[in-house]
């Protein structure tokens, strides 16, 4: 009897020490984090040669949309439709022009449902015009899309006869966040 006791004691310990042994499933990674394109973004602009203080705020609705020259070969987004800067509302600033604005946003990838991964670089491009888009100051940019939020910077686009002679030294970063 005493040699079953003996025998039984040594397999519970056997047991419980093998259980140490044995390890857990490894955990899977997180799944990563998309931040959608389509829809409202909310954006500040702030101007680096005015001490950082706050070029303006506007809100943007995002829709699928063609590259403009400026953006090709990526896959891009604009607040405009057909023309018409129907899904952008400025808020308070120092615009040059209140009439009409477009945005449009590049990016160089996303899936199938229009979003990117954390750390996706974007382009920026704003258009502030009056009221026929006759005269117009421009800017462009380059961010990063993390989370939901995209940071970069901006300066005044120069290239072509948008009338940017208006904003020739201006430059700035921006921060704007999916909705």
């Amino acid at each position: 009897m005493k040699k079953l006791w003996i025998a039984l004691l040594f397999s519970v310990l056997l047991c419980g020490c093998n259980a140490a042994n044995q390890s857990s499933p490894p955990t899977p990674a997180p799944a990563p984090t998309l931040t959608p394109m389509l829809g409202t973004w909310q954006f500040q602009m702030k101007e680096t040669d005015n001490l950082g203080v706050a070029k303006g705020n506007f809100s943007a609705t995002m829709i699928s949309s063609g590259c403009p020259v400026i953006m090709q070969g990526q896959v891009c987004f604009t607040s405009s439709e057909q023309g018409i800067a129907g899904g952008f509302t400025p808020g308070p600033g120092e615009w040059e022009y209140s009439a009409a604005f477009f945005l449009d946003l590049g990016v160089a990838s996303t899936n199938s449902n229009f979003e990117v991964s954390s750390g996706s670089i974007m382009a920026f491009y704003l258009a502030e015009c009056d009221d026929g888009a006759e005269d117009c100051v421009a800017f462009t940019g380059t961010g990063t899309i993390t989370n939901g939020t995209a940071t970069g910077t901006w300066e005044c686009y120069t290239q072509d006869d948008t009338g940017a002679g208006n904003c020739e030294t201006a430059s700035g970063t921006f921060s704007g966040t999916a909705q």
